[in-house]
């Protein structure tokens, strides 16, 4: 990849959590420390943090929020919560568990929306997190070491996450919360913790020894005590050799510094579990295959073992490689846990069991595909190297970079695909990562190794453009705020962070405004920036506006910058994570997720149209027609060339002459305009593009609408690839959390789409009077269309960012009681039981709840389902050509008495009955009833005639 362009068929969509325990959902929970006697503590959920917090903000916003690692547990299928996210915080010593699902039961009332917050005695060691599930009971475990070399224990029932087990008063420590401290470690230290199921345990130590923690009807808990009982045995390599490295230092490998601790050479690093599929037709008795535990060591062994017995059936190098005779370095990876192995459990041979795929941190992306080989009896008889002759190295992003692979995952591709399998890469450089992915068959990995595909950035991130010229201070700052606020961009403790430190360096010292933490985010914002501005004279006595106007503008540049760095540190991706059920795949940010899904037939014309001719193949194939028009060869050819001169004639118009089109195209999609559409269409052309276009933009012109085989068909082309017939949104019930997913997603698609729109527009324009373009037969036709859809955007992205707060409607089953009890004060409390509303936007209240993706077996890509999501939603709004969405958007603006938004969504109405009638609510609403008045004997003419006829 590093000799052609990058070819974009995923986009990151990034999700905001906001931790925010202002609607007491977080719940804190301080586990004991290690004893061997009973607990009689209640929950000691109230405890107060008595470790100090760091002063500076930034450093305070790191310490608070951003994680040091983070993960998603994917639990079994019939199990809810089913994705956990959990997340190490507060210098290691916290572990945050909420769920994360994208979809719940049916017959599920409300959701699991508590995060719970375990605070431990003693730091986190690094990657020492793991969980199982109980197979026999709706039960998580997780385990953690902390540095005192101590295994916790917890045992979290589905009462728990009600968080009944642990608010109870009769509650106790010991109900959720066990400790140990195995023996083996006053002579061994710990290194690396593998939850095996729920009563197994692996840990790497130091020098290089597998131990094995095991639960077992031998060694009986108390149920009082708070205290596990593990048998505790160590794997063997069995070979003298190796019976002598224990017990003699001289024959002990060497060691690597890490940290404080020397680690040795031969310390498990990473490690795969395989587990036999169950048939019933499987072999007999005695070849029945064992599970095997796949490890990757310092030294850049592979080695595996059989996980019941602990012994060692294989060793090898992590990519089949041998050192030459004359070399005296030892190929070395990085001391610290990662993810090097995956197992791929399905076969394409008789002779294979399964596939096992291996990575070299120490090589800049080096792989390795091996086939588990099996007998005629189905005994398990090793490792072989798939390509013992080739090379399959990833090539980094950019070469302008220093990138390194952090993780890697494989998942099936959907459908019917001959066994197609999804390579996923996410690279690193500092807190900027990239993923990539590549569909290939581990049968035939060269011939797929050269199409790599590229996930890109959604656009709510970057910083904008100046605002508008010629403006006043109040324009500057509704301008930034509209930006800084637009629903999704910011968590509200980033903003708060950079407006301390924003007061922390750039307010005046004398004059500075108050600021009251009880007053709202936006009001404290709005009122601290211009606090920073003085307002000088000028020679002659007058206040120069002009100055004040720029350094308002630089301090609002300033504190958008602070945010955006404040938010570069958050969008450092911690993991890569696939759900093995769903096909989502997702990284886990140091605060917060991103959801990566394929690109809609729209945005991969957008982020391809300038490397078309490198990537024309994989486009072509790559594509899935539910995602568009399913668009090919010379459709998609003329369709990628004319989105190509809409943006660069886009691009072209800056400034001034950007502003005025706008507001001159969105009076037109807004405005019944009475003349005739050739009459509009020159006006338009007149008052915006004639004689604008400089001689070196009109060439660039010329010349990419000259390259297109018929611009006629390649309008209606990417027309019919914007918009989806059919108006069913989905089928499962969403959770908040997938709710913002599906937001945050359409709110990308709403962007990329408008802008094209935009473009075509103009586009049109120009052909029509400037080119005199023979192939395009029927403009006004073509114009009136591109309107209609236009009006169709202009309404969505008003909603997509325009705020508002929305009732919560998806409870949990404690939130529906809390609702019930809703004004009144709990005895014993201090806090009345209010009802709760969330931060979204207009968008996010149109959503219905069954509008997730269907419920559908493993092996299914999530990448494309969120997509098809998005634009069934977005068709089911039903906003194209007058239609009853208009109305219904008004009608739920009331429904949550957001009057102010309201009003402003009225221009959006259009002229009809219905329009007229919800037109006439909200005045009403907002008080003006002789407005009202008359605005509801224009609707009664049109629906007393409805309702007569029907």
């Amino acid at each position: 990849m590093s000799d052609k362009s990058p070819c974009f068929l995923y986009k990151e969509t990034r999700v905001n959590l906001d931790w925010d325990d202002s609607y007491g959902n977080i719940l804190n929970i301080f586990l004991p420390i290690h004893h061997s006697g009973p607990t009689r503590r209640t929950s000691s959920h109230t405890n107060i943090i008595k470790k100090p917090e760091p002063d500076k903000p930034d450093t305070l916003f790191q310490y608070r929020h951003l994680a040091t690692a983070a993960s998603v547990y994917y639990r079994p299928i019939e199990r809810y919560p089913r994705c956990i996210l959990w997340r190490v915080l507060e210098e290691a010593q916290v572990l945050s568990l909420t769920s994360v699902d994208f979809t719940k039961p049916h017959d599920t009332r409300g959701e699991f929306s508590s995060t719970f917050r375990f605070y431990f005695p003693d730091t986190i060691r690094p990657g020492c997190v793991g969980f199982a599930d109980a197979p026999d009971k709706d039960e998580l475990v997780v385990y953690v070491m902390t540095a005192g070399n101590i295994i916790y224990t917890l045992n979290l029932s589905a009462d728990f996450f009600l968080r009944g087990a642990v608010t109870r008063k009769t509650s106790k420590d010991s109900d959720y919360c066990r400790t140990f401290s195995p023996s083996s470690f006053t002579l061994h230290s710990p290194h690396y913790l593998i939850a095996i199921d729920h009563e197994t345990l692996l840990v790497s130590l130091q020098d290089g020894v597998l131990l094995k923690l095991e639960k077992s009807d031998a060694l009986p808990e108390d149920p009082e005590m708070s205290v596990s009982r593990y048998a505790e045995k160590t794997f063997s390599e069995g070979t003298y050799m190796a019976f002598f490295k224990n017990r003699m230092p001289y024959f002990r490998p060497g060691t690597v510094k890490h940290g404080r601790d020397n680690v040795s050479f031969s310390a498990v690093i990473s490690s795969a579990v395989y587990f036999p599929r169950q048939c019933e037709d499987s072999m007999g008795e005695g070849h029945q295959v064992g599970p095997l535990l796949f490890t990757v060591s310092v030294d850049h062994t592979l080695k595996t073992w059989s996980l019941d017995k602990g012994i060692l059936l294989h060793a090898t190098d992590l990519l089949n490689e041998t050192a030459p005779p004359s070399s005296k370095m030892k190929t070395l990876l990085s001391p610290a846990s990662s993810q090097l192995l995956t197992v791929i459990d399905t076969s394409f041979r008789d002779d294979h069991m399964f596939y096992l795929v291996s990575f070299s941190s120490a090589t800049t992306g080096k792989f390795k595909f091996w086939a588990a080989q099996q007998g005629f009896d189905g005994e398990y008889q090793g490792l072989v190297d798939l390509y013992p002759d080739r090379e399959f190295t990833a090539d980094p992003p950019t070469l302008n970079s220093v990138w390194m692979i952090s993780e890697f995952r494989v998942t099936p591709v959907s459908g019917d695909n001959n066994g197609l399998l999804n390579l996923w890469v996410l690279w690193k450089s500092n807190t900027t990562f990239r993923v990539q992915n590549l569909q290939f068959h581990i049968l035939n990995v060269g011939e797929y190794w050269n199409t790599w595909a590229t996930a890109t950035a959604d656009s709510l991130h970057g910083l904008p453009g100046i605002p508008p010229s010629n403006v006043t201070s109040e324009d500057i700052t509704d301008y930034w705020m509209d930006w800084i606020f637009c629903p999704g961009r910011f968590s509200d403790s980033l903003l708060l962070t950079a407006l301390d430190i924003h007061r922390l360096f750039y307010w005046a010292t004398a004059g500075s405004p108050v600021d009251d933490p009880a007053d709202p985010l936006q009001s404290r914002v709005a009122k601290a920036i211009p606090g920073a501005v003085e307002l000088h004279k000028t020679e002659d006595g007058s206040p120069d506006y002009e100055r004040y106007n720029h350094e308002l503008n630089t301090q609002w540049v300033r504190y958008a910058r602070l945010c955006t760095e404040l938010d570069k540190q958050r969008c450092e991706a911690l993991s890569l994570v696939a759900d093995p059920h769903t096909g989502f795949v997702w990284t886990v940010n140091a605060d917060g997720i991103t959801a990566l899904r394929e690109c809609t037939e729209s945005e991969m014309m957008q982020h391809n149209h300038l490397t078309f001719a490198l990537n024309k193949e994989i486009l072509s194939l790559r594509s899935p027609r539910k995602l568009g028009a399913g668009l090919a060869n010379t459709e998609l050819s003329d369709a990628m060339l004319l989105v190509q001169a809409a943006t660069n004639l886009r691009n072209s118009l800056t400034g001034k002459l950007y502003e005025n089109c706008l507001w001159r195209l969105q009076r037109e999609v807004l405005e019944d305009g009475v003349f005739a559409f050739e009459d509009r269409m020159l006006s338009l052309y007149q008052n915006c593009l004639e004689g604008e276009i400089s001689d070196d933009d009109w060439d660039k012109f010329e010349e990419t609408t000259e390259a297109m085989n018929d611009p006629q068909t390649a309008f209606y082309s990417i027309l019919s690839s914007l918009f989806q017939a059919e108006g069913h949104a989905g089928a499962a019930k969403l959770t908040a959390f997938g709710g913002r997913v599906l937001v945050a997603g359409s709110r990308e698609v709403i962007h990329v789409n408008h802008d094209i729109l935009f473009g075509l527009v103009f586009v049109l324009l120009m052909l029509v009077f400037e080119g005199g373009h023979p192939k395009i037969d029927s403009p006004d036709s073509l114009y009136l269309q591109l309107l209609n859809y236009m009006r169709e955007y202009e309404v969505l992205n008003w909603m997509a960012r325009t705020p508002l707060s929305i009732p919560d409607s998806r409870l949990s089953a404690d939130d529906e009681l809390a609702k019930g009890l809703a004004g009144l004060k709990v005895t014993g409390s201090d806090q009345a039981v209010v009802s709760q509303k969330r931060k979204g936007s207009v968008l996010q209240l149109t959503l219905p709840e069954n509008s997730g993706p269907p419920p559908h077996g493993p092996g299914r890509s999530g990448s494309v389902a969120i997509s098809v999501c998005i634009r069934r939603y977005l068709a089911s709004l039903e906003l194209t050509n007058h239609g009853n969405g208009f109305a219904n958007v008004g009608a739920a603006l009331l429904g949550t008495n957001a009057v102010a938004v309201a009003m402003e969504f009225q221009r959006h109405l259009p002229a009809t009955s219905w329009g007229f009638y919800v037109r006439a609510r909200i005045q009403l609403k907002d008080g003006s009833k002789d407005t009202a008045a008359v605005t509801f004997k224009k609707a009664a003419y049109g629906l007393g005639r409805f309702f007569i006829f029907s």
